[in-house]
């Protein structure tokens, strides 16, 4: 498919869909990393499904990064069948896949080598805010919230690309922090707030005139996904994680959102700690060195 109208409403409608499914992704990280998209809608004998796929140096994988796979178009497309829409996939690609990652919300299993368990954190929202303040949040997610506004904290929905420089250094030191590796780059950012907040929410948490965190969501029509939380390890006390974790969880309701994705938990505390804000375990597959 090489129409981007016609992908995009394919997308909205499609079972398990997220921002990771997205021509607007597909964008971004072709002119960060040189990946070539590839889109297919595949016509099956019970059901029609998408696939967006990815040329990388090590061939083609479904979701570098984030989620990818194969998506029904219909609740009622037969669900067992994701294999076959692969194969067609690959038979149109000339190779195998070597990376696939299904969606959380299809439970897919395939009939491939390679394939390992993870599990991600989802918040299923109420309709209302207020519904899902008083039965979704935990009762100590909303004291530590409301701690959070008593200290100060205001939360900003940060609408300018340009802004991100004078931010990234929260990011780094929260990165550095744990430990981890890998960085998203300062332009990769750019390029996502730019697509505005009808896909991309960049909030800023402030304390006496200065930023504190910063969370980055990507919103695929009713999913959300949790991409970036960092704060200042100085500020910590002042709950600004809460604060923006609040923020972004009231647009989600405000704007039909159903689920929110907070992302995998490396331990049993970030396990915990995310589970006070509703969120119940979600496992998917991953295959690895799928053509082997």
């Amino acid at each position: 498919m090489t129409d981007r109208q016609s992908w995009t409403a394919m997308a909205a409608q499609a079972v398990g869909a997220t921002f990771f499914h997205s021509w607007e992704w597909a964008e971004c990280v072709s002119r960060e990393f040189g990946w070539e998209p590839h889109r297919h809608l595949i016509d099956m004998p019970r059901g029609r499904w998408l696939c967006q796929s990815f040329q990388t140096p090590r061939g083609i994988e479904s979701a570098p990064i984030g989620y990818g796979g194969p998506l029904p178009l219909s609740a009622d497309t037969e669900a067992d069948q994701p294999e076959a829409v692969l194969r067609a996939v690959e038979d149109a690609l000339g190779t195998w896949f070597a990376r696939i990652v299904c969606s959380p919300d299809l439970g897919l299993v395939l009939d491939r080598p390679g394939g390992s368990e993870r599990s991600t954190n989802v918040v299923s929202l109420a309709p209302s805010w207020d519904l899902t303040w008083s039965s979704v949040l935990t009762g100590n997610a909303r004291t530590a919230t409301r701690a959070s506004w008593r200290n100060g904290v205001t939360v900003t929905l940060v609408r300018h690309a340009d802004e991100i420089d004078g931010l990234y250094d929260i990011y780094d030191q929260s990165m550095e922090r744990v430990g981890a590796t890998y960085r998203t780059s300062p332009a990769l950012l750019r390029s996502l707030v730019s697509l505005g907040d009808d896909h991309v929410w960049l909030l800023r948490a402030d304390c006496q005139g200065r930023p504190i965190g910063v969370g980055m969501f990507l919103r695929h029509a009713r999913h959300l996904f949790h991409w970036i939380g960092a704060y200042r390890s100085a500020d910590r006390h002042l709950m600004p994680t809460h604060a923006i974790l609040a923020a972004a969880l009231r647009m989600a309701v405000d704007r039909g959102v159903a689920t929110v994705d907070l992302g995998a938990s490396m331990t049993a505390g970030q396990r915990f700690a995310k589970s006070r804000w509703g969120a119940v375990e979600r496992p998917y597959l991953v295959y690895e060195g799928a053509d082997s």
